[in-house]
């Protein structure tokens, strides 16, 4: 078998793949995606949701991986998330577990839909902090059948608190994330943001 190199680089084209925009709705929002498949593909192909690292959008991390799926006989889809992109939803930019995880079973929900795609064989692939968010829907959504987790950041509730600068500023962060024109702040790290909390 020759050997192959496989360049994960944001490539928007890659040889033998097409894609075409789709568009879903999760809990009232229309989220908006990209798919994926080979080009002059037999239907119906085994299906992948992708979610890439926190803040990345559709054409970041998402497209690279689903276009390499895609190249491999996939259908896959790379979507933005409620609030994200170019997808609906407010408040815009928020990493919220709960709402990624169930736009991931909208999508599954999605996929099953489609006549290119075998509703019997869709997996979803997590990258970074979206493998917590895939793993938990692939186990509490019967449209998805399969997980596989690149570089995955399983964070729970005490991984979070130690990463944000523990337990005196995290109550603080929140405190600045809820307050009024919190969407318009510039959000610096942790170890800044402490100092602002002490005021």
């Amino acid at each position: 078998m020759p050997n192959s190199i496989i360049n994960l680089q944001n490539t928007p084209n890659k040889e033998g793949v097409v894609s075409r925009s789709v568009a879903f709705q999760s809990n009232g929002a229309m989220l908006k995606g990209t798919l994926y498949t080979p080009e002059g593909a037999s239907q119906p192909l085994p299906a992948a949701i992708v979610a890439g690292a926190w803040t990345t959008v559709k054409e970041q991390m998402p497209g690279t991986y689903a276009r390499e799926l895609a190249a491999r006989g996939f259908a896959a889809l790379a979507f933005d998330f409620t609030g994200w992109g170019e997808s609906e939803g407010a408040p815009r930019y928020v990493e919220d577990p709960v709402v990624k995880t169930a736009d991931i079973q909208a999508a599954a929900d999605f996929l099953a839909t489609l006549d290119e795609v075998d509703s019997a064989r869709i997996s979803g692939l997590g990258v970074c902090a979206s493998s917590g968010y895939m793993a938990d829907a692939v186990a509490s959504n019967a449209n998805l059948q399969k997980v596989a987790l690149v570089a995955p950041w399983l964070h729970d509730p005490a991984m979070a608190e130690a990463v944000y600068g523990g337990p005196e500023v995290v109550p603080g962060l929140i405190a600045l994330s809820e307050a009024p024109g919190a969407g318009e702040q510039v959000l610096l790290g942790a170890s800044a943001i402490g100092s602002q909390c002490d005021r």
